[in-house]
């Protein structure tokens, strides 16, 4: 998880990154990613994920819903709107 933590501080100088957590099912990502959603809880840092699911014929969702999941994170009534 140190490396998520290393690319928030980066980001909050202004540096911004994106990572990508990658791995066969079941070696922890989802585990790896709440920890770090609860370490960054109450900051001012700005997260969304988005999964990719083998054999989906959906080109680039995984890339729509990360933005849609963006969006909904940057406006504060987005919660209250439906999906």
């Amino acid at each position: 998880m140190n490396f998520l933590l290393d690319y928030r501080r980066s980001a909050a100088t202004g540096r911004g990154l994106i990572a990508t957590v990658s791995g066969e099912a079941g070696v922890g990502k989802t585990r790896l990613l709440r920890q770090f959603q609860m370490a960054v809880e109450g900051g001012r840092s700005l997260m969304a994920f988005a999964r990719c699911v083998e054999f989906v014929q959906t080109p680039l969702s995984p890339l729509r819903e990360l933005l849609r999941n963006l969006e909904r994170g940057a406006d504060p009534d987005a919660a209250t709107r439906p999906q």
